[in-house]
């Protein structure tokens, strides 16, 4: 059960990273947009 919720934690881990590095990408890319 352990490494269940630690195989979890770590798909969670890495799903937030791809998300937050997405949500940064856009971001950048708006702000080029505008200028």
């Amino acid at each position: 059960m352990s490494s269940v919720l630690r195989d979890n934690s770590e798909v969670g881990e890495i799903f937030l990273s791809l998300f937050l590095h997405f949500i940064s990408f856009v971001y950048l890319c708006g702000t080029m947009e505008t200028k």
